[in-house]
């Protein structure tokens, strides 16, 4: 066998890799994001107490305002009727 014949078959096996169909990669499913809203800590105590508490709540929003509306109405229905301050936004 000459070295153009040896040429000729290695060309000849690369071609036909690239041509013939490679088996599909199994498709990975996209791992679940976080929303992309803001996540407010609010500073919240129940009435006649003087220790604040966290109070942790995600938003679909990135307004900093409406996500502290969205938060302090939230801290309400749970049952914090006052929102001292705003302690962190994430």
């Amino acid at each position: 066998m000459t070295d153009l014949d040896a040429f000729e078959k290695g060309l000849s096996a690369h071609l036909n890799k690239f041509i013939s169909p490679r088996p599909l990669r199994p498709k990975v499913k996209p791992v679940a994001k976080p929303t992309s809203g803001l996540s407010v800590c609010l500073a919240v105590r129940k009435p006649g107490e003087l220790c604040d508490y966290h109070f942790s709540h995600q938003t679909n929003t990135i307004s900093k305002f409406q996500a502290r509306i969205e938060a302090e109405h939230a801290a309400r229905k749970a049952g914090w009727p006052i929102v001292a301050y705003v302690v962190a936004y994430t």
